[in-house]
């Protein structure tokens, strides 16, 4: 797939910030922004890659300028579809 769905829970009232290999202009959701204020207790993001490839994200949580939370994922986007090659016939 070309777009990548990330979504979590958070503390509501926090900025969920997205980071690493991705620019604003490729987040779809919230639109082309890298921070969100946590609402009702979930951050919701959609990313749009147009080139096959690993990418390095991250997300941190920050309440009252305090970072309470971050991970770090790996994302390998791969349009390619694979290769079969037959061999030999099925025995009869």
């Amino acid at each position: 797939s070309q777009n990548l769905v990330l979504s979590g829970t958070c503390t509501s009232g926090s900025t969920v910030t997205l980071g690493g290999n991705v620019s604003g202009s490729e987040v779809l959701v919230p639109i082309n922004t890298m921070t969100q204020i946590c609402s009702d207790g979930n951050f919701n993001y959609l990313i749009s890659k147009s080139q096959d490839g690993t990418y390095s994200l991250s997300l941190t949580e920050t309440l009252n300028g305090i970072s309470s939370a971050s991970t770090n994922l790996t994302w390998t986007r791969d349009t390619q579809s694979p290769t079969v090659t037959i061999t030999s016939a099925p025995s009869s």
